[in-house]
């Protein structure tokens, strides 16, 4: 667990890959709740750690229904569906609490671009993604069914943009893991992880984790789930938009942001977000951008 969760370091872009889940197969967002519930409980003594996602967590209630959860429920976790949303309450949280830390989680990123095409909006966006990345620390975890299309543009658009990927995929399960497969271990229980500069290692996922324990659309009625359990929902739709800024009364624009924040300080990056966002005077005129 720990040697796994040590990738997820500040500034680094991760991808992970694999077929839908279907029978043994899959377990992409699985895999990333799972580091997610890991991340959370290591941040508990500081409460210093915090994740965002478009994944729906929910927990069981007395009369066995399901409540999407709140930062209350699960003490980090913040569900967003869009980088509006996500970056107004980063630029909170770091106000709130300086050099903590922050996880972005985008599952099936290829559905977040609306309208337009995947390659399209990935490629206008991606460099800008990045650069806020290393701004403010944040560690980037995408999950994808179409990695191809993402490894291509991050390639094209910068060199070593991406740190490392870790498969999902049948196809790597089997070339690089066989061992772990006639020692028993199904393909879910096993994650395939590649650093750019390094060969593939499989390592050992449990399946039995707090936060991952998926949930299908009908409610569960077992005795595995208690009230107060938590579980992550693999039926719900994974949205991600640009997002509005009603205070602003314009659209989310990367371009705009990174000129915002640019030749600030890092400590100082935070709060200057927070008031540009919330349309707050600043003590200096914003770069204009050409759009």
């Amino acid at each position: 667990m720990s040697n796994i969760l040590n990738l997820w370091q500040p500034g680094s872009i991760w991808l992970i890959t694999g077929e839908r889940g279907v029978g043994a197969v899959g377990g992409k967002t699985h895999l990333a709740m799972w580091l997610t519930d890991a991340y959370l409980e290591e941040g508990d003594a500081n409460k210093d750690t915090f994740v965002y996602s478009n994944v729906i967590v929910s927990k069981r209630q007395e009369d066995e229904t399901w409540r999407k959860v709140t930062p209350d429920d699960v003490r980090g976790y913040n569900f967003t569906t869009s980088f509006y949303a996500f970056f107004l309450k980063l630029s909170e949280n770091l106000v709130a609490k300086p050099g903590s830390k922050h996880v972005l989680i985008l599952d099936e990123a290829a559905v977040f671009v609306g309208a337009l095409s995947f390659t399209s909006v990935l490629a206008q966006n991606l460099t800008a993604l990045a650069t806020l990345v290393r701004k403010f620390d944040l560690t980037l975890v995408i999950i994808a069914v179409r990695a191809e299309l993402i490894i291509k543009k991050l390639r094209e658009t910068q060199e070593g943009l991406l740190d490392g990927r870790m498969f999902k995929d049948a196809w790597a399960i089997r070339k690089w893991a066989p061992h772990l497969l006639a020692a028993g271990y199904s393909p879910k229980e096993i994650v395939v992880i590649q650093l750019w500069d390094a060969q593939p290692a499989a390592f050992t996922v449990d399946i039995s984790g707090r936060l991952a324990r998926p949930r299908h659309r009908k409610p569960m009625k077992c005795d595995c789930c208690p009230p107060g359990a938590l579980a992550y929902d693999t039926k719900a739709s994974a949205s991600f938009a640009m997002g509005w800024n009603p205070f602003r009364r314009e659209k989310f624009d990367f371009k705009r942001i990174v000129a915002v924040v640019s030749e600030e300080q890092s400590e100082d990056a935070p709060e200057v977000l927070h008031d540009y966002l919330m349309n707050k005077s600043l003590q200096r005129e914003v770069p204009s951008v050409r759009m």
